[in-house]
This record gives C-alpha cells, sequence and structure tokens, in this order.
C-alpha cells in the first residue's frame, strides 16, 4: 500500500477532506465523487511514485495532529441576543465570523450553490458570511477552497475555517507550519454527514411535488422553533413545503459517510481552536439558564481559540461551565450507522427519494404504523 486510494478501498477510513491531494508532490491524486455524492481521493498510477506523502498527510487518524495538544479545554454556554431568530442555536458562530472579518481577516465556510447543494466558499465581508448561516446537513466540498486558505496565509491574512472536524483536521494538515500562525479552525459538534445525493434527490423529490422550479432552500428553518429540525423549500412559483421527511432519514442514520462510523473526532480530543454546536441539555444540566431561548455550546480547545473567543465576548451572554454536565453523545463517540446503509447506497441513486422514503423513511409503512398506535394511546 503506497497511496490513500489503495488503502481506501475500506471507505470508513476516507473522510473526503482532501489533504492527501494537496500533499501529493506529482499531482497524481483527485478527487472523485461516488453514486452517493461523497468524495474520494483515486490515483493515476503511472504518475504516482509511490512516496507515501499522501498517507502521511491523511489526518483521519486516531494519532492526527491537535492545534494545541497540551492546552486545557475551557467549556462556555453562551449566545449572542442579536443572533437570535436568525441562528439556529446561540449564533456564537456567526459571532466569531463577524468578529474575524471586522478585522480585516476571511472566512471560509458553508454556504448553498446556485443549485441549491452545499460547498464551502470563501468571504471577507459582512454580506458575504451571511451565507454561512445556519447548517447545512449534507457534506459541503472543500477541495475548491484549500488553495486559497493557503494564498490568503501566505499573503498574511488572518483566516477563520469553519467546517466539520474531519474538514477542519484537512485544512491543518494541509497547511504548513510555517503558515498556521494565522489560521484559526473552528469545527462543529457533528452528528455525520448525509449523502450530497440524498439531499439533491430530495430537492427533485420536492420541486417535482409542487410542479415548481426550487427557489430557495432551508436545511432547518428557526422559525419552527430551537428544538425541531424542519426544511423549508421555497418554489419560483411562491408556494413553500415544510417537511423533515429529509432529516428524519439524516437522523437514521442511513444516509452517513461511511467514515462517520470511525470518527476519531466524536471527543473531547478536538482537531479545531474552537468548537461551536447546540447545548442540548441545557435546560436540565443548567435551569437558570432555561428561558426557551437557544444556546450555544462553545469549547475553547487552544491558547489561540481562547482569546480569539474572549475577544467576542463583550457582545455575548457566556456562563463557564463543565462540560461533562452536558457531554452530548458525539462528544463521546462516533454515531453508529444504520445496518441497512448498504442497501441504502444501492436504492437512492437507482430509484430516487420517493422510494427511500417509502423503504426507509416517514412514507414507510412501519413508520405509518407506529405513528398510528402512538397516536391511539395519546388519546387513551
Amino acid at each position: 500500500m503506497v497511496n490513500v486510494a489503495e488503502r481506501n478501498t475500506d471507505r470508513s477510513r476516507c473522510c473526503g477532506c482532501s489533504a492527501c491531494v494537496r500533499a501529493c508532490p506529482c499531482g497524481a491524486l483527485s478527487m472523485k465523487a461516488d453514486p452517493m455524492g461523497f468524495l474520494y481521493p483515486v490515483v493515476d498510477s503511472e504518475s504516482c511514485i509511490g512516496c507515501g506523502a499522501c498517507l502521511e498527510a491523511c489526518p483521519f487518524k486516531e494519532e492526527a495532529a491537535v492545534p494545541d495538544a497540551g492546552y486545557m479545554q475551557d467549556a462556555y454556554v453562551a449566545r449572542d441576543p442579536s443572533a437570535l431568530g436568525k441562528s439556529q442555536s446561540g449564533g456564537v458562530a456567526f459571532s466569531l465570523m463577524k468578529k474575524m472579518v471586522l478585522e480585516g481577516g476571511v472566512v471560509y465556510g458553508a454556504a448553498l450553490s446556485g443549485s441549491f447543494m452545499p460547498v464551502h466558499m470563501r468571504a471577507a465581508t459582512m454580506d458575504g458570511i451571511e451565507r454561512f448561516r445556519l447548517s447545512k446537513y449534507a457534506q459541503s466540498r472543500t477541495d475548491g477552497v484549500l488553495p486559497q486558505v493557503i494564498e490568503d496565509l501566505a499573503a498574511g491574512r488572518r483566516v477563520l475555517f469553519t467546517g466539520t472536524p474531519c474538514q477542519t483536521a484537512g485544512v491543518f494538515s494541509a497547511v504548513a507550519p510555517a503558515l498556521r500562525k494565522n489560521l484559526f479552525l473552528m469545527d462543529i459538534i457533528c452528528h455525520g454527514v448525509p449523502a450530497p445525493e440524498l439531499w439533491r434527490a430530495y430537492l427533485e423529490h420536492c420541486s417535482a411535488k409542487a410542479g415548481s422550479p426550487v427557489r430557495s432552500a432551508m436545511f432547518r428553518n428557526p422559525s419552527f422553533g430551537w428544538h425541531k429540525t424542519v426544511q423549508s423549500i421555497g418554489f419560483e412559483d411562491g408556494t413553500t413545503l415544510d417537511s423533515d421527511e429529509y432529516s428524519f432519514l439524516f437522523y437514521k442514520d442511513i444516509a452517513l459517510r461511511p467514515s462517520c462510523g470511525s470518527c476519531p473526532f466524536a471527543s473531547l480530543r478536538r482537531p479545531s481552536d474552537i468548537t461551536a454546536g447546540d447545548c442540548w441539555g441545557v435546560e436540565e444540566a443548567f435551569p437558570e439558564l432555561a428561558d426557551g431561548k437557544p444556546w450555544s455550546l462553545v469549547l475553547c480547545n487552544s491558547e489561540k481559540g481562547a482569546e480569539f473567543f474572549a475577544g467576542a465576548c463583550p457582545g455575548l451572554q457566556v456562563t463557564k461551565i463543565d462540560v461533562q454536565r452536558v457531554l452530548q453523545h458525539n462528544l463521546r463517540s462516533a454515531t453508529v450507522l444504520d445496518p441497512r446503509w448498504t442497501s441504502f447506497e444501492k436504492d437512492l441513486p437507482s430509484r430516487g427519494f420517493a422510494f427511500v422514503n417509502r423503504k426507509y423513511g416517514k412514507a414507510s409503512p412501519g413508520y405509518r404504523i407506529r405513528s398510528f398506535i402512538a397516536k391511539v394511546k395519546r388519546h387513551l
């Protein structure tokens, strides 16, 4: 085994970060999407010299480097009062993006493309970072922005890169140590990344159902409340479809990338300077903070991250906490994939969203029966 493409016959060992492509001195690697839309490296065997640089650069391993291995992590419950209603949780991630831009830096984050597919983009203005608001529940492409990140850092600009832990780990690996001083990494508390093909198929399904092209898309509409994950799809004819059929399949863990089931970053050992996400369980752990409004959980994982977060604190409501009191599942272990994943990945590309929804989702006979029984019990 001399390259990651040979190793990745076991797909659970690749997160798709593309750090290996950047590391290859011969340009022998490129990223190619599988039928589910997940990117994997492929090798030009005639160009590969077997140097192993790609294997060395791969961050998806237990011994992967972290920004500050010796830092004693601090945890906070926080929110930006001015962002409530515009963000899905406490709005802290956007506040940190805003801080970077206002200080003359650059932010990289996940936005929706013209075809409403998640992709990482670059922003250096307040208008630009507005695209990064709200969660994107499908794996975004980062391979197109890695050269830009390195170019910005080489020019002496401060860069905040936000993404899933495996994406930030890939950036950390791809950036030379000499350029990391101005690199700030912020990861999310990630449940797992659903297949891009599932989201594309869902949009196609919604458009056909409405009889109109998609005009806007939202993975998680905050107007439905902090604890709900409702997709809102707007159409050219002015109508809107609100549904949780897509998120139902997401939370069944049946459409996640194979590597999500063996994620080495599903712990408190984070590959980023800052970790941010919904602070689930805050109402039980800290009743004095339970006012019905959302909170973010913030972990400062490095000295650089702690200083950056402290600079944003004057505009935030912040309480330092013991993270063990709100230690959600994906800060303890990786998500367990549904054993039917292999059949799902065959069905979706060939049969479409309506079929997998009937077989595995909310339109399945099993779900309908369970829902009917639960409804009857509530009225007894």
